[in-house]
């Protein structure tokens, strides 16, 4: 059974971009639930929350994620500010990196020093 995991992130939009976020959390849920996929928010708060990470488990979860990947415009009044004018609230959906993706960096693999004394095998370009 494969696995991915969405980051739906408002980004530094307004608190309704992170409603939307919320919204489409459990939008998604709702369509990979209908199709037989397992669905859950893993990191982020379910009400308002300005990103948050959605594990998806079952097959065919890649082609579910591939088809929301991207911007999204959601269309609709301001819970907030009903007599805002605008309509349109955006927020980007992505896949996260897998754990195969992420470096792991030990500790004496990490050397600290001042640019104008750092020796040139460091591998920093002076």
């Amino acid at each position: 059974m494969s696995n991915i995991i969405l980051h739906i992130t408002a980004g530094k939009g307004p608190k309704e971009c992170h409603w939307v976020v919320s919204r489409l959390a459990e939008t998604f849920a709702k369509e990979a639930n209908t199709l037989g996929l397992s669905c859950e928010i893993v990191d982020g708060e379910k009400e308002a929350s300005a990103s948050l990470l959605l594990s998806l488990a079952g097959k065919g979860c890649e082609a579910f994620a591939a088809e929301r990947t991207g911007s999204i415009r959601w269309i609709g009044q301001s819970p907030f500010r009903p007599k805002h004018r605008r309509k349109n609230w955006y927020v980007g959906v992505k896949p996260a990196p897998s754990n195969r993706k992420i470096f792991d960096i030990a500790g004496s693999t990490i050397s600290i020093c001042q640019q104008r004394n750092c020796p040139i095998e460091a591998g920093f370009d002076i």
